[in-house]
């Protein structure tokens, strides 16, 4: 019996114990792994690493008997812990702050332990709730909070890398508890310049700034409202969050953690800020400022010109398109390669109006009712001029005989690889290293054409090969893909990620439905 509950719970428990293993760290401008990198991160004691618990709440840890489950143990790193009672795996998002480690409720196994449950308990209950660390050299540490202390003994150092957390703009969070006290129905929104919380106890809001890794709200308004008694503790703390700098971390699971080092509250993603995403940009747009310097006023000013799949940017110089996908506040393009033949000097300005829109920046509304473009190094600031839409991309399907020769350097390694569309709904992604290889069917989501691609296994020879990861990511589960209007391109997006690509149609061309 216990043996089909566990087989019952394998994926809870492939997620929990994922925690286990450092991240690649991730690069926000593409929402792709990139390669390990933080020689700053490496400084003094740190609970980055693994350890054994050598102490729950002064007595040492239990095992179950007989068991290769091993020991107790803890392992952190960068936006995220995991470990093991003894028994039960378990793992979540966190941030290590200050000297505390502040984390969303853990995922865990739902093995049951018999005697050791007490000790499971108190193990999680410890570590995701806020536990102060203090360091006793380099290799001991105990974490203390109200419910009780967990003695550490580091067993391995972690390899650090640095982490760049998701732009927030554009960006909409349930909270559900601040420190111990949960929030009630309580939203975060973060737009262009403002942020607004809404409480059962008020509503504030105010101006802000992305920092890196952390965010700066101002003191802003209050609007009070009568709310129940219960919730006022947590209102208290949520309103002294505002006029702070607070560091924060996003989950894979779309969870957020914030923290001024000293109070934390954790959420999770809401996406009724994506309602509008199918229309969100759909018009012609000037660019009133690059950087938060206004342009200067020319016969035709910069624009930039969305529509259902398609996209145009007219620099001031020289003109550029493509196809486009606009999913959960955030622009994907891909561009045709055909510009026109203007000689134009260079200019920064004109060069950071092109990266950006390529950089797949997040979509933010700003306070004059224009929208931002927001990437970790820039911003753009548009004002819409008309609402007729752009239209560059195609309803068409990927067909049996097409190869896609993918754009992979936006992908970390950004080795070559093609996409080959077989017969029978089988696909092949051919790289150096290997295959990736399984079935493929059509699929349709909210009126943007969508793949569904399911893969045979990963291929052992490319178990190092970071563009093969990223690749693997993208092309498992659905994928929503435009194909630009003369059959030539195409873009694949998945779980933020996205890969681009030229068409080597077959003889008779992508069928279209």
């Amino acid at each position: 019996m216990r043996d089909g509950f566990c087989l019952k719970l394998a994926a809870i428990a492939l997620m929990a114990l994922a925690a286990c293993t450092p991240p690649k760290s991730v690069d926000d401008r593409t929402g792709n792994a990139e390669p390990d990198s933080a020689p700053a991160a490496r400084q003094a004691a740190t609970i980055y690493g693994r350890w054994d618990i050598i102490a729950v709440n002064g007595v040492p840890p239990r095992v179950m008997p007989n068991d290769a489950r091993g020991k107790p143990g803890l392992v952190f790193s960068p936006g995220q812990y995991g470990g093991s009672s003894g028994c039960n795996g378990f793992g979540g998002t966190g941030l290590f702050d200050g000297n505390h480690w502040f984390g969303m409720p853990p995922l865990q196994t739902l093995i049951g332990c018999g005697s050791l449950m007490a000790q499971e308990s108190a193990i999680i209950g410890i570590v995701a709730n806020g536990p102060k660390i203090t360091f006793d050299g380099k290799n001991k540490a105990t974490l203390t909070t109200p419910i009780g202390t967990l003695d550490l003994k580091r067993t391995a150092d972690a390899e650090i890398v640095e982490v760049f957390p998701r732009i927030l703009a554009g960006s909409r969070w349930e909270l559900g508890r601040i420190d111990r006290a949960f929030t009630g129905e309580t939203t975060l929104t973060f737009e262009a310049d403002d942020w607004i919380l809404t409480s059962p106890c008020a509503t504030r809001s105010g101006r802000w700034t992305q920092e890196e890794g952390a965010i700066r709200l101002d003191r802003g308004t209050e609007q009070r409202k009568a709310c129940a008694s219960e919730f006022a503790s947590a209102d208290a703390l949520l309103s002294a969050f505002a006029g702070k700098r607070l560091r924060y971390v996003v989950g894979a699971n779309d969870d957020l953690v914030l923290s001024d080092s000293n109070h934390w509250a954790v959420g999770q993603q809401n996406i009724s800020i994506w309602a509008d995403d199918d229309r969100i940009l759909s018009g012609e747009w000037h660019v009133a400022s690059v950087d938060g310097v206004a342009l200067q006023t020319q016969s035709r000013p910069a624009s930039l010109h969305f529509g259902s799949g398609g996209f145009s940017v007219w620099d001031g110089c020289s003109h550029q398109e493509g196809i486009a996908i606009v999913s959960a506040r955030q622009l994907f393009t891909q561009a045709s390669g055909v510009e026109t033949l203007a000689i134009c000097p260079p200019d920064p300005v004109r060069a950071k109006i092109r990266d950006i829109v390529s950089a797949r920046p997040r979509i933010a509304r700003t306070r004059t009712d224009g929208l931002a473009l927001i990437t970790r190094q820039a911003r753009l600031d548009l004002v819409r001029v008309s609402r007729t839409p752009f239209g560059a991309g195609t309803a068409a399907f990927l067909k049996s005989g097409m190869t896609i020769e993918l754009a992979t350097g936006a992908l970390p390694g950004a080795k070559p690889a093609r996409l080959e569309i077989g017969p029978g709904q089988r696909f092949r992604v051919v790289l150096s290293c290997g295959t990736i290889q399984g079935h493929w069917l059509r699929a349709r989501g909210q009126g943007i054409p969508q793949a569904r691609f399911g893969p045979d296994g990963f291929p052992p020879g490319c178990d190092t090969d970071t563009t093969a990861r990223a690749l693997d990511q993208i092309f498992t589960g659905d994928i929503q893909m435009m194909i630009g209007p003369n059959l030539d391109i195409v873009l694949f997006m998945n779980r933020r990620q996205a890969v681009g690509g030229r068409i080597s149609p077959a003889a008779d061309g992508p069928k279209r439905p």
